[in-house]
């Protein structure tokens, strides 16, 4: 009784431990193993958010560079990282397996993270200060400082301390979590790489493209599927159109707004990420979720093509344009218009797409119910020969 409570103990989903030996529920997995990867992401995520909030800050204050071109090479480098991760998607689905993947990335991040400190610490990395009233007309930085500054991100400290400790924080803060993420190695389950995901996903398209003209049948038990304005108004109030200056208004009238997005955010992501994870075959879990962040990657190298778009065609005729580099003169309330109106289209266009998607889940228990459909015909067969005999 107890070497059969003992091998049931056992997970019988295919993980592993990181030497390849079977591994126990009791021991692996659960709770234990996912605290280690909250704190991990706990500090990853105060290193982006905290210095990707101020990035257009620096690109504009120390690097010297217009609004638009600052906004735009922020949302490129959003925009890399969002997308990249379908390359670690695939490694780790087809060769190193899911932890060594987030491991070598780690190793990676942590050495941006320690050249962006470098670069925002050595004078000359950067150009020098500069306080012309207009900031077309202060030296920009070069392709070499660029390039050194374009590998991560920002934080509070950064505007009232320093960019070098801004920076510093956050890349120990990302140490320390990498440290405690290796630490929980002894609870983790390992999957062993199943091979390439796109050579089965090019079978599947292979075999549709042959059968796109076979007529389905009448019966549909026959179908089988694979489980698988108020700043500017006190801005002009106070002549700090043209000035720079401290507005008398508080941040706390942008909570509302910010609220009402982080909620959305939460809740959008969190839903987008369980959908790609929960449908995506088993062999490619990660390759599958690498989707929901590269559809935000896509969504910023977009948002950088229609921010010079609309900037480039607001200013044809004469017309002073949307984005300026004085946000005071620029329509910003016009640009975020437009964003609205974008985003009910899709809205629109995601409702009519919803109705003709099936679910995986839906797809499992109609092929349970064909399959007790099945053992019932059987049975009937088998007692009717018994009765016959």
């Amino acid at each position: 009784m107890a070497v059969e409570e003992g091998i049931d103990d056992y997970t019988q989903d295919g993980t592993v431990d990181l030497r390849g030996n079977p591994v126990r529920r009791s021991k692996r997995g659960g709770w234990t193993a996912c605290s280690f990867v909250v704190v991990y992401e706990v500090f990853e995520r105060m290193a982006y958010y905290g210095i990707s909030s101020n990035l257009v800050l620096y690109l504009t204050r120390k690097l010297h560079q217009g609004t638009v071109k600052s906004a735009n090479n922020v949302t490129n480098w959003v925009g890399t990282i969002w997308i990249t991760p379908i390359i670690g998607a695939y490694v780790a689905d087809a060769h190193l397996g899911r932890y060594w993947t987030f491991v070598c990335a780690s190793i990676i991040y942590i050495c941006g993270m320690a050249l962006l400190t470098l670069s925002v610490s050595v004078t000359g990395l950067k150009p020098p200060p500069c306080h012309q009233p207009n900031v077309q007309d202060c030296k920009q930085a070069s392709t070499l400082e660029l390039a050194v500054f374009s590998v991560h991100f920002l934080v509070y400290i950064q505007d009232n301390v320093g960019w070098t400790l801004g920076y510093g924080l956050p890349t120990i803060g990302l140490i320390i979590s990498v440290i405690i993420f290796v630490a929980g190695t002894p609870f983790y389950r390992h999957r062993v790489p199943a091979g390439s995901p796109f050579t089965r996903m090019a079978l599947v398209i292979v075999a549709a493209s042959r059968k796109w003209r076979v007529a389905l049948p009448s019966d549909p038990k026959e179908l089988y599927e694979l489980d698988w304005r108020v700043r500017l108004d006190v801005a002009r109030e106070h002549g700090l159109v043209e000035n720079a200056g401290q507005l008398p208004l508080t941040i706390f009238i942008l909570l509302p707004q910010f609220v009402l997005m982080g909620t959305a955010d939460a809740f959008l992501e969190v839903a987008k990420l369980e959908f790609f994870y929960d449908q995506a075959p088993e062999s490619m879990k990660s390759l599958g979720t690498s989707y929901s962040s590269t559809s935000l990657g896509i969504g910023n190298f977009l948002s950088s093509f229609l921010l010079s778009t609309v900037s480039d065609i607001t200013q044809r005729h004469g017309h002073q344009g949307w984005i300026l580099n004085n946000l005071n003169k620029s329509h910003l309330d016009y640009y975020y218009a437009f964003f609205a109106v974008l985003n009910f289209l899709n809205f629109i266009f995601f409702v009519a797409i919803i109705k003709f998607y099936v679910y995986k889940a839906e797809v499992s228990d109609s092929m349970h119910v064909l399959t007790e459909e099945l053992k019932v015909m059987r049975l009937k067969a088998s007692s009717q020969e018994e009765l016959k005999e």
